[in-house]
């Protein structure tokens, strides 16, 4: 049981300012995510973000993908958030659990860019 959570990868290739779309990353249904990810529901968990909100310069393919899928409680990481989101990750799951995400951050060979963030979006 849990929340649909659509994630979106997002990669600077260089020093500029332009965030463009990477792939769409495969993350489980789960509530106790969820209240880590998101801010407005809480459910006693310390979430990875100050605030719900989407990056005003998040790429056009990103936000459309997001729009298509997601409902509500929108927001997004950095690379530091979600280096933070992941060793949670790993306290508090099977190792094979999120591979995507966690794949993404740690892979130097196949995801070695200039910066790197997500930005996601739920459905009930």
């Amino acid at each position: 049981m849990g929340c649909d959570i659509h994630v979106m990868a997002e990669i600077k290739i260089d020093s500029n300012d332009e965030w463009l779309f990477f792939k769409e990353l495969r993350v489980n249904r789960d509530y106790e995510l969820f209240s880590k990810m998101a801010p407005i529901v809480g459910r006693g968990t310390q979430c990875a973000i100050s605030m719900a909100s989407l990056p005003p310069n998040a790429s056009k393919l990103s936000m459309y993908m997001l729009h298509r899928y997601a409902e509500h409680t929108y927001g997004h990481l950095n690379k530091n958030e979600i280096i933070q989101l992941i060793e949670w990750i790993k306290e508090n799951y099977p190792m094979n659990s999120f591979r995507e995400l966690i794949g993404f951050i740690e892979d130097p060979f196949e995801y070695d860019f200039f910066d790197k963030r997500i930005i996601f979006g739920f459905d009930s």
